[in-house]
């Protein structure tokens, strides 16, 4: 469970008799996972008296969104100077899996064109998923 929590589970509830009790997770980032809690309750006596039962606690993954960075936002280039590579685009990107727990996710990237005049290019522009 070490890999779900920062710190123990906590129990709580409020009076005597308690009817309800809450349970508080102190949930690492971006962890998901399943964890069995075993519960006990002690009558604090000597000797004391306890019951124990177990609850299990499901993390689920959450999928977010794939990031990445644009490094340059203006590329020139000359009128008919033919096809042109420009590497390093894009940097920083990231699949959006969130840490070691997560299955890797694949970035593929789409490009639309905006340009103006609309037959600026012949063959529409792309980014490599490696920038």
């Amino acid at each position: 469970c070490e890999q779900l929590f920062v710190k123990a589970p906590l129990i709580s509830f409020a009076g005597y008799p308690a009817v309800n009790a809450s349970i508080t997770l102190f949930l690492r980032a971006f962890a998901a996972g399943t964890c069995r809690l075993e519960i006990t309750a002690s009558d604090l006596q000597s000797p004391p008296l306890l019951y124990t039962d177990v609850v299990t606690i499901h993390v689920q993954a959450v999928n977010r969104a794939p990031t990445f960075d644009v490094v340059s936002h203006h590329i020139l280039v000359v009128e008919s100077s033919g096809a042109h590579s420009k590497a390093g685009v894009v940097s920083n990107i990231s699949s959006g899996e969130g840490g070691a727990s997560f299955v890797q996710q694949s970035v593929v990237f789409s490009v639309a064109t905006l340009a103006s005049p609309p037959q600026l290019f012949e063959i529409n522009p792309s980014i490599s998923s490696s920038g």
